[in-house]
Parts: structure tokens; sequence; C-alpha cells
């Protein structure tokens, strides 16, 4: 890609975005190039976004819209959809950006080895207002972690994106406010972002897309504030659709059959009571067309995956590639649905008997659970009491 590109900024409103104004007028005045310059900004339910169709302080804006409020990811790939051809800005709508941000981006992506990047930079998290467009300090993070294990040590869960300070340099994740890559790398690792819904999970899929196809995740030696505060109102929809878009990485990845399903153990411990439509409807998701195409061209990356469990996820030996059979790992893994109630992992007054675990669901059912080798099996109703006489 050569010196003088086009830039395209990419940003997302959802609800009302009270610094949306100020954040791309922002952009727009720290620009070395405007005429090189262009926004897409989408709305998934800001009325205001309307107001901005033309152009903002000399930038070009283009506009677009959901039907219906549908969340950030499916959002942003929409208005990347939009854009032909040069880098493709993600950015949030309550960022403040350095002088010369667009150069900086154009001379990154000048040189032909930096075409398979996706580039974020450092981000100093602020609280307010007057922290973000002015010179109040704030928290720093540089990239984001990936992390295979759950809050207790033990229970394994998806790769999950948490800040982390980072160098400038190579890092596992970009962090979610504002990252940039080549608009033709974006189809090369099947353009991950289409599947998403709801909340959470866009930096992951684009960041572990690009290692497994070959390319790499840097952060620039520069700064972006953003704006953390309280989550925008939105539909209760978006909570389970993030948990949908968590449980539905390891679907894509060509791990071994114990590994991916150790990495679903994690929504088994969910703030939510999952029930068994939803857990049908995972089941289902596994199929869909757009997942299958994804899969399809991430499981022939087995050295990519191998190389990357090892760096990012401490696992030695990530294993072979494995045939996903018409369910995936949702019902392979026999999560503890409760027949009556629907209710997931909701087992309480748990007795043990030598390997088996007797227990009842709050709704009062009786369960058993027993391994037969690596196979979880779980007896409800009568059959599963413990009928050991006390002695």
């Amino acid at each position: 890609m050569r010196a003088g590109s086009h830039i395209v900024t990419v940003c997302m409103a959802v609800n009302r975005e009270p610094y949306l104004y100020e954040c791309l007028s922002h952009m727009a005045q720290r620009a070395a190039d405007k005429k090189n310059l262009c926004c897409v900004l989408w709305s998934d339910g800001d009325p205001m976004a309307d107001s901005f169709r033309h152009e903002i302080d000399g930038m070009a804006v283009v506009m677009g819209r959901n039907e219906s409020q549908v969340g950030v990811g499916f959002s942003r790939h929409r208005a990347i959809m939009l854009v032909e051809n040069g880098v493709v800005v993600v950015t949030d709508p309550h960022v403040s950006v350095p002088d010369g941000w667009d150069q900086m981006l154009r001379n990154h992506f000048a040189r032909e080895d930096h075409a398979r990047d996706v580039v974020c930079t450092k981000t100093r998290c602020v609280g307010d207002y007057d922290g973000l467009y002015g010179t109040a300090g704030g928290v720093v993070h540089g990239g984001a972690d990936f992390v295979l294990y759950g809050e207790d040590g033990h229970t394994f869960c998806s790769p999950v994106a948490r800040w982390a300070d980072y160098p400038p340099g190579e890092i596992p994740c970009v962090m979610g406010g504002f990252y940039a890559f080549d608009r033709a790398w974006y189809t090369r690792i099947g353009e991950p972002l289409w599947l998403l819904r709801g909340w959470g999970c866009d930096e992951e899929m684009l960041s572990i897309g690009s290692w497994l196809c070959g390319g790499r995740v840097v952060m620039l030696d520069a700064m972006v504030s953003h704006l953390i505060r309280a989550a925008t109102p939105a539909p209760t929809s978006f909570v389970l659709e993030s948990i949908v878009n968590r449980m539905r990485l390891p679907m894509l990845l060509p791990a071994s059959d114990t590994l991916r399903g150790k990495m679903m153990n994690w929504v088994l411990s969910a703030p939510v009571s999952l029930s068994q439509d939803f857990m049908a409807r995972l089941a289902r998701d596994a199929n869909r067309r757009e997942v299958a195409y994804l899969r399809n061209l991430w499981a022939s990356k087995r050295d990519g995956w191998r190389a990357f469990a090892k760096r990012f996820l401490g696992v030695e030996d990530a294993g072979r590639e494995v045939p996903f059979g018409e369910a995936g790992i949702v019902t392979h893994h026999n999560l503890p649905i409760c027949p009556k109630c629907g209710r997931v992992d909701s087992l309480k007054n748990v007795r043990y008997a030598g390997s088996v675990r007797y227990a009842k669901c709050v709704c009062g059912i009786s369960a058993k659970q027993e391994y037969e080798g690596a196979t979880l099996r779980i007896t409800w109703g009568p059959g599963a009491k413990n009928r050991k006489k006390r002695g």
C-alpha cells in the first residue's frame, strides 16, 4: 500500500452518544490530510447521527443505519463493507486522537509487509469529558491479553481479551476503542464481524483471525484517550448475544475436542440462566452457513493455531484438526440443563459418593453426575437419588 492512500474512519453510534460530534470534529481537526479522509458513520439507534450526513469540519461523512438495533460488532461490519479499499480505522464515538493520527497510519501501512497487520495504540482511560479532551491523567493500557482460565484459576474459558500493559510492538489482541487494518486483509481473514450481534468479541475475532491467517497484531507508539462509563442502555437480548459471541469462538478454532470442550465450560458460570431453547439455538448456530464459512477458513490454519495457542494461551499442544459434528461442541459437551426448569448449572446441596456427584436443582429435581471415560453423563429424576443408607 502506497503512502498517501485513503483513510476511512468507521464510527458506530449506539442510542444517544453525547460526545459524538466532539469526537468526529476532533478527529477531523487533528488529521493531516482531510482530502484523503472519509468517515462512515453508522447509527444503531442514535437519532442524532442523522445530522452529520455530509461533512464535519471538512471531513466527508457517509451515513448508514440499521433497520433495528443489532449491536456493535455487526454494525461495524456493515460500515466496513461500504469501504472498497484503503486503511479502515474503527473507532468508538468517545475517543481523543493525537495530532497527525491519519498520517501515522498511512506511514505504517505504506510498507507492503505491514498489509497483514491489525494495529491499535496505547489507550488512556478517562472518566469524564474534561479528561477526554483535556490534559487530565488516566489509567494507561497497551493492548490486551488473551485469558484461557476463569477467575478461580481452574475453570477453563473461551479466549477472552483483558486489558494489559504492553510496550509498542506485537501484542496478543487489539484494544477495542481504536484499531485499524487494510480493507483487503479484512476479507482475507473472513470478515469475521458479520457473525456478531449485541456486545463483545470483535477484538478477539479480528486478532485471532489475523494471527491464524499469517498476520500480526501490533500496537503503535502513540496514545488515544478513551472514555470509560456505564454501559449504554440496550435491549436485554444484548447480554445473551454477547454469550453467543463468546461461545461461538471455540467452534471456529482448529483445536482438539478436549481443549475446545474445556474452553466451553466458562458458560456454566455465566451470570444468566440459560434455557434449553437458548442452548438449542447455539447448536443450530454451529450449522449456519456464515459460521461454516469462517470455520472452514480458519480450520485449515492448524500451524497458525498451534503457534497462537502456545504463544498467547499457554497451551503447549493445541491438538489436531477436529471434524465438526452437526451440533458442534455445544451438545457433545453435555451441559447440565435441568429438564424441568431449563436452568443451567443450577445444582445445589452437592454430595459425593466416590466419583459420583449427587445434587438437586434449585427447582427440586434430583441429578446424578458421573464420568464414563471423558464423557460426563447426567441422570435426572428419581433414578438420580443417592439411595445409600446412612450408618
